[in-house]
């Protein structure tokens, strides 16, 4: 690890390949991780936290073996996993039921806030902030890593955006969308996210 990156949690790359192994199968799981210098979570993989640097490098050899389509799809696939990993075995029982009664802003702020006191474990050297108004939030993930270093025309952080909203529906409202408006691979900034 350089001194350059941080660690993530794990879910970033268990449930990528989880994702990609329902979608592809089993040869391009191999494909990816061969790709990607990922070798060693053929066998087992990760139960710790990981250098981001381990994501960046499955995201681009997702989108070098894949494409940038089937890349989105397996990306938001496994962001929606993650977020069922995180509903099950992260978020406490009790915020998961105050976030649904409280008023709809109320439950975003106090949600976006709890979310931006572990943004390390998925941002990684990345950083977080959010803004509530009304009943819509906006996400801003600077120095994105799921799409750091790529080039694309459209937004590609659908890992965060099936995390996200998989989230906010379960939590919040099951009507709530989340868009990626703005992304570092297209040229933006910062990678922004708009909940509506």
């Amino acid at each position: 690890m350089t001194m350059d990156t941080s660690k993530i949690g794990p879910n970033s790359i268990i449930q990528t390949v989880k994702a990609l192994r329902e979608a592809q199968g089993e040869e391009k799981v191999h494909k990816l991780l061969h790709n990607a210098e990922l070798e060693k979570y053929l066998q087992i993989l990760p139960s710790e936290m990981v250098d981001e640097e381990e994501f960046i490098r499955l995201v681009h050899a997702l989108v070098e073996l894949c494409g940038y389509d089937v890349a989105k799809k397996v990306l938001r696939t496994s962001g929606q996993y993650t977020g069922t990993y995180l509903l099950e075995n992260r978020i406490p029982r009790v915020a998961q039921w105050l976030f649904g009664v409280v008023p709809k802003s109320v439950g975003m702020n106090l949600f976006l806030k709890a979310i931006g006191k572990n943004a390390w474990t998925f941002v990684g050297s990345g950083s977080f902030t959010y803004q509530v108004q009304g009943n819509e939030s906006y996400i801003k993930i600077e120095n994105s890593i799921n799409s750091r270093g790529l080039r694309a025309e459209e937004p590609l952080c659908a890992f965060y955006t099936g995390t996200f909203e998989k989230l906010f529906q379960t939590l919040i409202d099951r009507k709530l969308q989340v868009n990626e408006s703005k992304c570092i691979a297209c040229g933006d900034n910062f990678c922004y996210f708009e909940v509506k």
